[in-house]
Parts: structure tokens; sequence; C-alpha cells
């Protein structure tokens, strides 16, 4: 199933919802966020937008195109719609590679601060 076979009646555009996920992605991206928002307040600005999502039918809406193009499958236990190509977790990173990250976000900050 499809969201515009989920919104047909109820005139809402699918295509905002998809704009708006990779709206999200891309600001996470440019300030570094972690790729994700909570299922609550993906539902909240759907329904926002007229599209139908209700705690019951979001994992449908995710796992159907277009969506499923950007959106991982959601994870019940976490409570998280994640957008695909995210690192999410502190385990992505190896130790030398987190002391990197560290040191170089050190360095930024001590370079603003002149």
């Amino acid at each position: 199933m499809k969201i515009v076979e989920i919104d047909a009646d109820a005139g809402a555009d699918p295509n905002q919802l998809l704009g708006l996920v990779n709206f999200l992605a891309g600001r996470a991206a440019n300030s570094n966020a972690q790729k994700q928002i909570s299922q609550a307040a993906f539902i909240e600005l759907a329904q926002s937008l007229g599209i139908n999502m209700t705690k019951q039918n979001i994992a449908q809406i995710v796992g159907s195109l277009p969506l499923s193009g950007v959106l991982e499958p959601l994870d019940a236990k976490s409570g998280m719609v994640t957008f695909r190509g995210a690192d999410i977790g502190l385990a992505s990173l190896s130790v030398p590679q987190a002391q990197q990250v560290v040191a170089k976000s050190a360095k930024s900050a001590m370079n603003r601060m002149k």
C-alpha cells in the first residue's frame, strides 16, 4: 500500500511527507545531529500535513513506497524513525575514531574562541 492510497480521499499530498522526510534528513546532516526523529513527533508532523498517520499505521506507511526508500524499517522497541544511511549509536565508532572526533571538535572549539 502506498501513502497515496491511504490518503486519496483526504486530499492530502503524500509528496509533502516525502519532502518533509528529506528536509529533516538534510537538516540533521547539516547540524551533525542524529538522523532520527521520535515516532510521536513524526506522526504529529504527518498529521499537520493532512496525512492520516497514527500509531497503528505508521509502520505500514514507513514500510511503503516512497518512504521505504528514505527511512529504515521501524524498530518498535526504539520508538524512533531513522533515516537511511544514519549511523546511530556509539558502536559505529572505534575507540581511535572516537578519539579523533573528540580531538577535532576540541580543536574547532579552540579556533572559534580566538
